[in-house]
């Protein structure tokens, strides 16, 4: 029996505050991509923050590498309260490389 993979914000706090205050629906005009979004956490957030976000986000990762694409965004966006939404899995990868660049 398989278990449904989860992702709220009690799964994964510093992910969803992330995401929510980062990856929200003006990000576009705020921070003018994702790489400029996590960007501007880097700047903004302490190390701590950051090293959790990474290792919340490796989490996350493993326990949906096994979803579709549609189910991984509809976690970022029901569960941790993300705008954006990953369009092929390439989306997801770059976030991969941005996110352990924090």
């Amino acid at each position: 029996m398989t278990r449904s993979v989860k992702a709220t914000a009690d799964d994964y706090p510093q992910l969803e505050a992330f995401f929510c205050g980062y990856l929200h629906q003006d990000y576009p005009e705020e921070h003018g991509s994702v790489a400029g979004a996590v960007a501007a956490f880097r700047r903004d957030a302490r190390a701590p923050e950051r090293r959790t976000v990474k290792k919340e986000w490796k989490a996350f990762r493993a326990a949906t590498a096994d979803e579709t694409l549609k189910a991984v965004g509809e976690k970022l966006t029901r569960g941790l309260g993300s705008a954006w939404i990953p369009r092929k899995r390439a989306d997801l990868d770059a976030l991969d490389l941005l996110i352990a660049g924090l």
